[in-house]
């Protein structure tokens, strides 16, 4: 169940996406985290006649903002979410350890920015692909 867990749970990831005022965000690399809950895991329990999924995983997420057709105003970036867990509930947002823009955030964009990427926009898309994938899981085991 953990391979297919983490080859769908990586796909789910890379489908996100947020557009906004002629920009798009897009989840454009995922690389699961080896070095957390010995690369992540995933199962199926029944306790009580009552199944529990547990999983857990790690993720960094590369990022590309696309300004439009002002190559100037691109964007790259990462976001981690390192603990991908069945503690969170459906519309509750997972941890953000570490948010990163290449080069920083210019100072003009710096309120959009956190506000379209790290704090909703692109970061909502991504946690709407996890509950999806959670739904999937679910209905799979």
């Amino acid at each position: 169940m953990t391979d297919w867990a983490a080859e769908t749970l990586t796909a789910s990831l890379l489908t996100a996406t947020y557009e906004e005022a002629g920009t798009k965000a897009r989840i454009s690399r995922v690389t699961k985290m080896a070095d957390l809950h010995d690369g992540g895991h995933a199962s199926v329990a029944a306790v009580r006649g009552k199944k529990r999924y547990i999983y857990e995983f790690g993720y960094k997420l590369e990022w590309e903002l696309d300004a439009g057709g002002n190559d100037e105003d691109d964007l790259r970036g990462t976001m981690t979410l390192p603990d991908i867990d069945g503690t969170v509930a459906e519309g509750d947002w997972h941890d953000l350890s570490d948010f990163t823009v290449e080069g920083g955030i210019p100072a003009a964009r710096r309120a959009w920015v956190l506000k379209h990427l790290r704090d909703g926009g692109l970061r909502k898309a991504v946690e709407d692909q996890i509950d999806g994938w959670v739904v999937t899981l679910k209905a799979t085991y």
